[in-house]
């Protein structure tokens, strides 16, 4: 695959170290149940990579693009993977599915945009103009860190599942939260002039850390 070139597929496609530059369209496209791995995607005119549902997308970098970084539909993977400063969100994907061990910063939507159902573990997101990590319902939110991003840290829907985050410094709240969903052994930090607050919504399940105090919010 050239520099200039967009890899299509649109179904079981898989796809190692392909470097995608420029192109006007989406950087890398790929159908249902495909595999990316190894590749970069910078400064393309849509996103950098985009993955049909089942897919898996692990150790790739993608920069610099029109939309989301990475948009990737339901019951996917996503491992190991870098992308900042997108014009979109750093990570997008639907329901169902796994993102772990990711870098999502300085985009300029949410870090990580995560449909119903997500477990978004072991993630970093900073610097992102929108929230740092954003779900909706149902999503386990856990060993993430997350700070100064200009929306919130974490965002969680309902019977969401939010734990042992590191939380500081960002914009709005530390984390917001649906009233089901419920935190427990997170550390949030903010400031006390650009911060809208610690914690907004949801049942504290406990052992949390407020700037230095065990009282959350």
């Amino acid at each position: 695959m050239g520099a200039d070139g967009v890899a299509l597929c649109s179904l079981r496609c898989e796809v190692s170290n392909i470097h995608v530059r420029s192109n006007g369209r989406d950087g890398i496209a790929v159908g249902v149940n495909s595999k990316v791995t190894g590749s970069t995607a910078i400064r393309n005119g849509r996103s950098g990579i985009r993955a049909g549902s089942g897919s898996t997308l692990a150790v790739n970098t993608v920069s610099g693009n029109g939309d989301d970084g990475i948009a990737i539909g339901e019951g996917s993977t996503i491992t190991g993977n870098t992308s900042y400063q997108n014009y979109g969100d750093g990570i997008d994907l639907g329901p169902g599915s796994s993102v772990v061990g990711n870098t999502a910063s300085e985009n300029q939507g949410d870090g990580i945009a995560a449909n119903v159902a997500a477990t978004l573990s072991q993630n970093t997101a900073y610097g992102n103009w929108g929230d740092g990590i954003s779900t909706l319902e149902g999503a386990t939110v856990s060993d993430n860190t997350v700070y100064g991003n200009r929306g919130d840290g974490v965002q969680a829907g309902s019977g969401s599942n939010v734990s042992r985050n590191g939380v500081r410094q960002n914009f709005g709240y530390g984390l917001n939260l649906e009233s089901t969903a419920s935190y427990r052994e997170n550390t949030i930090t903010t400031d006390a002039v650009l911060s809208t607050g610690t914690v907004l919504g949801g049942v504290d399940a406990g052992a949390n850390v407020c700037n230095g105090s065990l009282t959350c919010p």
